[in-house]
């Protein structure tokens, strides 16, 4: 396969290191493209870009190092993630590869150019914890990250150690009552994957571009560039699934998310426009589409790691389709939390009685 790469990524990319337009004239701002790139998960594919100017070439070579840890984890990756099928296999539980992991292998003409940092599974909704469970019987390691609503089963993903790599278990894309999504029906549509390392299923194109929306949202649509490629290159590949994934967002109540992802694509790379500027256009109305622009979505080029704490709610807030949905999305956040408070307190008292964690937990 062809690498694709929207034309205009690589002035994107030096325009938020330096403010400049393209190519870099200096030293100082060719190696600030080339961090701006590594920030963006963009390292491995712009080592091998064809056309580069030389002074680009020279600042890759000051991070050599780093493009050899890339490759490095890559094979680490992969390697898990074949012994994960497996065990996963011979357990008779299914799976849906999600994400970079799923992306790498299908979209991408060599794996280590679509970096990942995790291993993210779909399990069926409600299996989570039995499978989190068998994993850790396995030799997994569980261990909790984040807020009190972490502890719960009812929250959506649970953290696994596998070795030097963690992997993700998902029961649902994000909390349960952000949108409205039927978990059955994609499962029907989900396209076995039976490659030469792993073998499992993989979400529809539709299906993959709707939940790539939902998982920019989850990162307030500040996550590194990578992304935007992932999507261009979904869409390139099967321009026809724009429709259908803007029907599911409806069917999902996601249709801001999709609407901002779409949004910020074209901002950010302009010749998305020529591939979704009508679907984008229809999915809301003109007023929500406006407020959208004007006070949500980010317009800024460059991955952000920092946001202050009042505008991470204010963008979670109006992500959400309606106010119904903002309130219930309130509501199980802090009844997880309490649950989660709750297994939290059992699994310390079990801790200071000397007892081993029955889920596993380091």
């Amino acid at each position: 396969m062809a690498e694709s790469l929207p034309p205009s990524l690589w002035p994107v990319v030096l325009r938020s290191a330096t403010g400049k337009s393209w190519p870099p004239e200096t030293r100082t701002d060719a190696a600030a493209f080339v961090q701006q790139a590594q920030w963006e998960q963009l390292l491995p594919l712009l080592c091998d870009a064809p056309d580069m100017p030389p002074i680009v070439h020279e600042a890759l070579m000051a991070v050599r190092n780093a493009s050899r840890a890339h490759a490095a984890r890559a094979a680490v990756i992969t390697e898990r993630l074949r012994q994960f099928t497996q065990l996963m296999s011979r357990l008779g539980e299914e799976f849906i590869l999600l994400k970079g992991c799923d992306f790498r292998h299908r979209l991408y003409k060599q794996p280590q150019h679509r970096p990942v940092s995790d291993i993210d599974v779909l399990v069926r909704d409600g299996d989570m914890e039995r499978v989190a469970t068998i994993l850790s019987s396995a030799g997994f390691t569980r261990f909790y990250v984040g807020n009190l609503s972490v502890y719960s089963a009812l929250h959506h993903e649970a953290a696994l150690g596998f070795g030097t790599v963690v992997v993700d278990l998902h029961q649902r894309f994000g909390q349960r009552h952000r949108h409205t999504i039927d978990y059955r029906s994609i499962w029907r549509r989900a396209i076995p994957v039976n490659g030469d390392r792993f073998r499992g299923l993989r979400l529809s194109d539709a299906d993959a571009v709707t939940y790539l929306a939902i998982s920019m949202a989850i990162k307030y649509l500040r996550g590194p560039l990578i992304a935007f490629v992932d999507l261009w290159r979904l869409l390139r590949a099967n321009p026809d699934c724009a429709n259908e994934a803007a029907r599911l967002a409806q069917e999902w109540q996601a249709r801001h998310v999709f609407y901002a992802m779409l949004r910020r694509a074209t901002w950010l790379l302009p010749e998305f426009e020529g591939l979704i500027g009508e679907v984008r256009d229809r999915v809301i109305s003109f007023p929500r589409r406006s407020l959208l622009d004007r006070f949500v979505i980010p317009n800024d080029a460059g991955f952000q790691t920092r946001m202050p704490r009042l505008s991470q709610l204010w963008t979670k807030y109006w992500l959400m389709d309606n106010v119904i949905r903002r309130t219930r999305c309130v509501a199980e956040h802090a009844t997880e939390s309490m649950l989660g408070y709750l297994h939290a307190r059992r699994v310390m008292m079990r801790s200071s009685n000397g007892e081993a964690p029955a889920d596993g937990t380091a």
